[in-house]
């Protein structure tokens, strides 16, 4: 993560929700307009108007607040895995 110290990349790296070794044995993802099971967890990947309107629609009706958790930066992916492939170096 990007942050003005390394103490503040700590809280924040500290802050990412993580499963426990053993904690789930299976972890199925798909699309959701193909999945064949009830989710229990939606990740959406929105830019700032999107939110918007998503918060919008779901509050239509009751109205009231919607309570979001925003993380800049958060890789549903593990960053470990990441590495250059290939040249990276330019000729």
């Amino acid at each position: 993560m990007y942050t003005e110290t390394k103490a503040a990349g700590q809280r924040s790296e500290a802050a990412v929700d993580k499963f426990a070794p053993g904690e789930y044995a299976t972890l199925l993802v798909a699309p959701l307009d193909r999945t064949t099971f009830e989710p229990h967890l939606v990740c959406i990947y929105a830019n700032p108007a999107q939110v918007m309107r998503l918060t919008q629609a779901a509050l239509w009706k009751r109205g009231g607040q919607a309570h979001l958790r925003l993380r800049a930066a958060a890789s549903t992916a593990p960053r470990s895995s990441s590495r250059p492939c290939g040249r990276t170096s330019r000729r």
